[in-house]
């Protein structure tokens, strides 16, 4: 007899286990958890602190809509510090202590690419809004991104300058790294292409802040066109030192220039500067201005559509890493602040129009 009574006891506790188990399998998550590593302080705090405007943007939005499937959503953000070390321990800390499926960010290519294996290993989804190195598309599974990449921007460039600016010389001046690389060799190929002939080529690191020596070497080449891939910052400054050493060549840019220091540094020297983007919606710009009370810069736009996006794939496939990444290469036709982005390709890159935009009176414009 007292071996029927361990027997049932056994049974209950057993029962009463699966039945907590299956409960807690249900219940799922309270909240919806998802990390975003941007670069709030450093050199690139311009971005970060734009496209965390953003995300929160659209993160309120989509909380006032009732979250997904009726649960908020939340975001964790780490400060990158602007630094790779900085974005590293970030994105550990994301994964082994907060334990997110979803990664928004980071902003720069150097720091996806160090980030990558990371991710990849701990099957984690990791979604850029910005960077644009080429290398990324070799980076992993679990890595997307939504922005545009190098390539097809120094491409559309190289041809606006030929055909569009008439101009059949120009000067390259790009940042020594991958992504400096993969701008500055796919507007040379293109522009040689269309018989264009690049008369000077020189670079800068990440934390310059004087280009004085190159700008001489600019100057004295005779370039009228200087292509230059940057960071707000970066393009203001240069412009600025450019405007002192009496040098006023056409300047040409990439996505990565439209933020408030371009235009707070250079001032009214910004003006008809030409770079490569996309298009940035009536209403979004509305709402932005109305929560802010300023207009956005382009890392605002596209980090609230990598947040939309990752919220449908969590919605289309529940809070699991592994069923979200699946789920974003079946997005397709996604209009957001951005525009459209028709798909994913294999490589988790966002498939979407390159336009090209303009500074006047202020503001970033397309032109037309």
């Amino acid at each position: 007899m007292k071996k029927i009574w361990i027997t049932i006891g056994i049974v209950i506790i057993v029962a009463i286990a699966i039945i907590l188990v299956v409960t807690q399998t249900k219940k799922g998550p309270e909240e919806i958890k998802i990390g975003a590593i941007l670069p709030l302080t450093g050199v690139a705090a311009n971005h970060g602190q734009d496209a965390k405007e953003g995300i929160m943007l659209a993160v309120n939005e989509i909380n006032k809509a009732g979250g997904i499937k009726g649960k908020p959503v939340k975001i964790i953000f780490e400060d990158t510090r602007s630094t790779v070390e900085g974005c590293v321990s970030g994105v550990r800390k994301l994964i082994q202590v907060d334990q997110v499926p979803v990664i928004i960010g980071p902003i720069s290519s150097s720091d996806v690419l160090a980030v990558a294996p990371i991710v990849e290993e701990a099957k984690v989804v990791l979604f850029s809004p910005s960077a644009s190195s080429p290398e990324i598309s070799r980076a992993g599974d679990y890595v997307f991104r939504n922005s545009l990449l190098a390539p097809p921007q120094g491409e559309k460039m190289a041809e606006f300058c030929f055909r569009n600016l008439k101009q059949e010389a120009a000067a390259v001046f790009y940042i020594n790294d991958d992504t400096g690389r993969g701008y500055y060799e796919a507007f040379r190929n293109a522009f040689e292409s269309l018989g264009g002939k690049i008369i000077i080529v020189d670079t800068y690191d990440r934390e310059d802040k004087d280009f004085r020596t190159q700008i001489i070497k600019l100057k004295s080449s005779g370039a009228k066109c200087v292509y230059v891939p940057a960071i707000p910052q970066t393009m203001g400054l240069i412009i600025k030192q450019s405007a002192e050493l009496k040098y006023y060549p056409i300047y040409l840019g990439n996505i990565g220039i439209e933020g408030e220091d371009l235009l707070t540094i250079a001032g009214d020297l910004a003006e008809n500067i030409f770079y490569t983007s996309v298009s940035v919606s009536e209403k979004f710009m509305e709402n932005y201005e109305k929560t802010y009370g300023r207009m956005p810069k382009i890392a605002a736009p596209l980090a609230y559509d990598a947040i939309k996006i990752a919220s449908i794939a969590i919605k289309n496939a529940g809070y699991n890493a592994i069923r979200i990444k699946d789920a974003l290469y079946q997005v397709t036709n996604y209009e957001g602040a951005t525009g459209l982005m028709s798909s994913f390709d294999t490589n988790g890159d966002a498939l979407r129009e390159v336009i090209i935009k303009t500074v006047r009176n202020g503001k970033f414009v397309p032109v037309e």
